[in-house]
């Protein structure tokens, strides 16, 4: 009875992002009581993605509790939400709009970057990228210190030659070690399509192995949700540095690879 005679028309709530994965995301709303004697339930909505240049909202529930959980969500997508207090005097405005990503569903650990593939083990991670055909060995320069990558191709008609230059640059997610202690790298060709396979030992190594596994291989780039990684007996595996990797498809068609240089551990 109180609820009802004291009560005031809600105002609108705050909508906060508590964990994205790649399907699902986890949310809190912070109410924004107009009168302590206010009894709420929340609405909440999503906007689709924006597949036709028109955003869709689609209703998700009606509750009084301020934790919900939005599941069977795409992977890499662009979403808005957006929430509103309901009680006995009326309906809040909308909440702003709280826009999310989910993350990137992992492949072989790992996933495709702007550029380049990566699959991971629990001690190593390695990443593929592209050169330009008929790249030599001796014109590939590779600068790896603890955290920091540059793959650089050299022009064939010596430095002030018109040539490609740097192909891949970043600050590691992680450190890693230095070549010759660890890590090394592969000029590999099928037919005219040739690639540098770099494999990158891990330096930090934790009690548990599952949080050995980076979300990204370069800080910035998009991330995979390492929640959806199989089961760790199955992913601790070496990785193979020649081997097969499914994202990089047709682009390079890494079954078949041969070796044209290596550096050693």
């Amino acid at each position: 009875m109180t609820s009802v005679l004291f009560s005031r028309a809600p105002w609108p709530p705050t909508l906060h992002v508590l964990d994205t994965r790649c399907n699902r995301v986890k949310l809190r709303i912070d109410p924004n009581l107009s009168c302590r004697f206010n009894v709420e339930e929340y609405e909440v909505q999503q906007r689709d993605p924006d597949m036709n240049q028109q955003a869709t909202w689609t209703f998700i529930g009606k509750r009084h509790d301020l934790h919900r959980s939005i599941t069977r969500l795409l992977p890499d997508t662009e979403y808005g939400l957006r929430v509103r207090a309901i009680n006995r005097r009326g309906v809040s405005r909308w909440s702003d709009v709280v826009k999310i990503h989910t993350k990137l569903q992992p492949e072989d650990g790992g996933s495709a970057g702007p550029g380049y593939v990566w699959t991971q083990s629990s001690t190593e991670v390695c990443i593929t990228v592209q050169v330009p055909s008929g790249t030599r060995g001796r014109q590939l320069v590779v600068d790896l210190r603890p955290q920091l990558l540059s793959v650089r191709v050299a022009p064939p008609g010596g430095p002030h030659s018109c040539g490609p230059g740097t192909i891949l640059q970043g600050e590691l997610s992680q450190p890693v070690r230095s070549m010759g202690e660890g890590s090394c790298w592969e000029l590999v060709q099928e037919g005219s399509s040739t690639a540098v396979v770099l494999t990158l030992e891990k330096v930090t190594k934790s009690v548990a192995p599952k949080f050995d596994y980076w979300r990204s291989a370069f800080c910035g780039h998009p991330e995979i949700d390492t929640h959806a990684l199989p089961g760790l007996e199955s992913m601790n595996r070496p990785v193979s540095s020649s081997g097969s990797d499914s994202q990089f498809g047709a682009g390079l068609n890494l079954p078949g690879f041969s070796v044209l240089n290596h550096r050693n551990r």
